[in-house]
Formats: C-alpha cells, sequence, structure tokens
C-alpha cells in the first residue's frame, strides 16, 4: 500500500469522511481481481477542497458502469461481489457533506481510481 500525504491538518466529520475511505479501500480490495496488489491513497489541497485518491492496479470498472455503480442496489457487473450498497451509501455520505465521489477510469495504477472531494471547510460546526 501507498500513502501519499499533501494536505495539512483540516476539520472534518471524522465518522462519515473515515466510512468513506474504508468503503473504498474494502472496494479496492475485495475486486481487486488477483491475490495480491497495489492500493494507492493520496491527500492533497485543491482549493476550498482536499482531494482524496484511493487507487489499485486491479481489473478496474467496466466502461459504461461509471454511474451505474453509484445507484442502490447495482454492481459494475452480475459478477461482482457484494449487494451493491456500500458505493451508493458512501457517495450519501460524501455529498450530504458538501463534498463529492467519482470514479476516474485514468487513474496512475491502471485499476479503479476514485476521487473524493471533501471541503476543508466543513458545511456546520464539527463537535
Amino acid at each position: 500500500m501507498e500513502v501519499e500525504i499533501k494536505a495539512r491538518p483540516f476539520p472534518a466529520a471524522r465518522t462519515p469522511l473515515s466510512l468513506a475511505i474504508r468503503n473504498l479501500l474494502s472496494n479496492a480490495c475485495k475486486h481487486h481481481g488477483g491475490g495480491k496488489g497495489v492500493i494507492r491513497i493520496a491527500v492533497e489541497e485543491d482549493g476550498r477542497f482536499n482531494l482524496f485518491t484511493v487507487e489499485d492496479d486491479g481489473v478496474g470498472v467496466p466502461p459504461g458502469s461509471e454511474e451505474r455503480i453509484f445507484k442502490l442496489f447495482h454492481r459494475a457487473s452480475s459478477q461482482a461481489e457484494g449487494h451493491g450498497v456500500g458505493l451508493a451509501v458512501t457517495r450519501r455520505m460524501v455529498n450530504s457533506n458538501g463534498g463529492t465521489v467519482v470514479l476516474d477510469r485514468h487513474g496512475t495504477l491502471g485499476g479503479a481510481c476514485f476521487r473524493i472531494r471533501w471541503p476543508r471547510f466543513p458545511l456546520k460546526e464539527v463537535g
């Protein structure tokens, strides 16, 4: 696993952000398609946001599934493990905190590459 941090500490709602990142990491492991692989996690500042990237060198997401995988009970393919809930919940948590999550088909490792834009300044007071 590679980790690259290029961002300063920032106030955030810890639970939804950590759940979103853990879900993307879990998906990278579960859907890799092989016994061994590389996962890269990075964060960098991008204006008012922090940009979190979780990518792997696995089989990736089939073309045409980029938005469908974020819908409840939908998976990338009928052979994909899981119930089709994780990415839908992840997107809802991220969006409800003022961020976005997208699949970027052009990651540097060749597999799936998800990007979360999370506000550096929370919408409401973090307590």
